[in-house]
């Protein structure tokens, strides 16, 4: 009996059961780290289109350089939501409306997916739209889209004068998401300068500011 422990010290301490002990401990390790990689799934890539149509600032500053959000619209095309706010054309005192739902179908929509094809031509950050003569009337409103996906972001600014077809059709479909059945009203909650102010600080922007909304006329007195 006194012989058998150091027998069984040595047997333990011997190279093979060392390296089987080494081999266990070093594939108890990889189980480890393959369940722990399981459990930690990537995050998904967001699919988004968001657009801004520029109006005129309640309060111009210099930050948001006189700019103010006339039309807004993100839409996630993994779910086919959309969130829009816009403010009527009933000026001075207009309203702001939001609306918000999902429009089934909306990330195969041709001229959503024509947008993507297009937009992806052009150099991230330029001006999509040819210049507009110094001193011509206005012509519509400035806008600003910004398209994500799993290879990043690409926005780009833009009027419809001398604008890529392909981007002015899915421009126009984006708009007019503020009439569709589908979105329901909810509560105006967009801050316009937190949209404005990142924007119109970005390097190539360089629209004018968009004319304010004149005052009403003045009272008369009727004549006796």
């Amino acid at each position: 009996m006194e012989n058998s422990v150091p027998y069984l010290l040595n047997l333990v301490l011997s190279p093979m059961p060392r390296t089987i002990v080494y081999i266990l401990l070093l594939c108890f390790g990889l189980v480890s780290c393959t369940d722990d990689t399981l459990t930690k799934a990537p995050e998904p890539a967001r699919h988004t289109i968001e657009l801004v149509a520029f109006g005129f600032a309640d309060n111009p500053t210099e930050e948001n350089k006189g700019f103010g959000v006339a039309y807004y619209c993100y839409a996630d095309l993994d779910t086919d939501s959309v969130f829009i706010q816009y403010r009527t054309d009933s000026r001075p005192d207009y309203i702001t409306i939001a609306k918000t739902g999902t429009i089934k179908g909306l990330s195969k929509e041709p001229r959503i997916l024509a947008y993507q094809q297009a937009i992806a031509k052009y150099e991230n950050g330029t001006t999509l739209s040819t210049p507009i003569e110094e001193g011509a009337l206005y012509c519509g409103p400035t806008y600003y889209s910004k398209y994500t996906n799993k290879d990043g972001e690409r926005f780009h600014f833009y009027t419809t004068h001398g604008l890529d077809n392909s981007i002015e059709l899915a421009t126009r479909f984006l708009v007019a998401l503020q009439s569709d059945s589908r979105l329901t009203d909810t509560t105006p909650s967009l801050d316009e300068d937190k949209v404005t102010v990142p924007v119109v600080n970005l390097p190539g922007f360089n629209f004018r500011p968009p004319p304010q909304p004149l005052p009403p006329p003045p009272a008369r007195a009727k004549a006796k």
